[in-house]
């Protein structure tokens, strides 16, 4: 009985996916100016990864010390910036 609930669960879940899938498919038609028809398809041929896997060789703690290193650097820029004395303030009022 429990496992026939958790499977029409699941299922109504599935339902929702779907239907929101073709909804966004429909938008994008839409937003596209597409013909669109139940035929038509979208794909992509043009995919690569965005970033690169990192790949730790060696020295595992190599990039948390890099990482930790910019962070520091980062860190000091935004303390100099900030800790500069101002010249001068100057107030404009819109009349």
């Amino acid at each position: 009985m429990q496992l026939e609930l958790e499977k029409n669960k699941l299922y109504a879940q599935l339902q929702e996916i779907k239907m929101i899938q073709n909804m966004s498919k429909q938008k994008l038609f839409i937003l596209g100016r597409i013909n669109h028809s139940s035929s038509t398809t979208l794909s992509c041929s043009d995919m690569y990864p965005i970033r690169e896997k990192v790949q730790l060789k060696g020295n595992m703690f190599h990039l948390s010390k890099n990482a930790y290193k910019k962070r520091i650097e980062s860190t000091q820029v935004a303390l100099e910036r900030h800790s500069k004395a101002l010249d001068s303030i100057s107030l404009v009022c819109p009349i």
